[in-house]
């Protein structure tokens, strides 16, 4: 979870004023971008208010999205044939943050894709969804999202496949150095005992700032737990609740 209060002795408010003078003065941003504060707020809180480390982070997320088209990797659609992922936008939590919901969880064999050298495709699956949140958040001025994932019917062959793994692990190490925290919370529901596993694995290679929720297929609680993160009315049936609004995006 985040932490409001940094180690570099300075508030928020100061810091925030701190870094888009010198982001400024750099020419690195326009005005529009510059008055995102939700957006460079969430850098000096993942940095502990590190000024420093904040504006490094922000110019490798400049230069990246000047050098790659993310609204192209907004746009970019599976075939029918390939790994889908079905994730829902439009929800948000009690307090306006934006929620995405993949209430199937994935409908394809990703151990086989991987085997077969598609990597690509998993890489182009979770771009679309880092970056279409990205602009969701800024757009709508929020800090960082949830989503919520159903685990159930995915096989243990999913979580033991070694290039889904390393995949994974590299995937969250680039998004890290310049574009993290837009997922602020992960929440896993009808979740094997191998998932727990699996990310205690992916964190001692690399700590990732995300909260991650996991509730088994053996947690009958799990739907009303889940209104603890979002009201029903932004919650998919399938999660228990009446959100029939937003859009797929995969």
């Amino acid at each position: 979870m985040f932490s409001i209060l940094g180690s570099k002795n300075k508030d928020i408010d100061s810091a925030l004023e701190e870094l888009r003078g010198r982001l400024s003065a750099k020419n690195a941003m326009d005005e529009t971008e510059l008055n995102r504060k939700a957006f460079l707020t969430r850098y000096l809180k993942l940095n502990f208010n590190d000024i420093d480390k904040a504006e490094q982070q922000l110019q490798s997320y400049i230069k990246y999205t000047k050098e790659n088209d993310t609204n192209l990797m907004q746009k970019w659609t599976a075939n029918n044939d390939e790994i889908v992922f079905n994730c829902i936008l439009g929800a948000v939590d009690h307090y306006g943050n934006p929620v995405v919901q993949s209430p199937y969880g994935c409908r394809y064999d990703i151990a086989s894709f991987m085997d077969s050298g598609k990597d690509d495709l998993f890489v182009k699956c979770a771009d679309k969804l880092h970056w279409s949140l990205e602009k969701i958040l800024q757009e709508t001025n929020t800090e960082a999202g949830t989503l919520i994932v159903n685990l159930k019917g995915v096989s243990y062959r999913q979580y033991l496949n070694k290039r889904t793994f390393k995949a994974a692990v590299d995937y969250i190490r680039h998004i890290l150095n310049m574009s993290p925290g837009a997922i602020e919370r992960v929440i896993a529901v009808n979740a094997p005992k191998i998932v727990k596993v699996v990310i205690q694995a992916i964190r001692k290679i690399m700590p990732f700032p995300q909260d991650v929720i996991v509730f088994s297929e053996q947690d009958a609680d799990w739907q009303k737990k889940l209104l603890d993160y979002a009201p029903a009315d932004q919650l998919c049936p399938e999660f228990g609740g009446t959100f029939r609004g937003g859009h797929y995006m995969l």
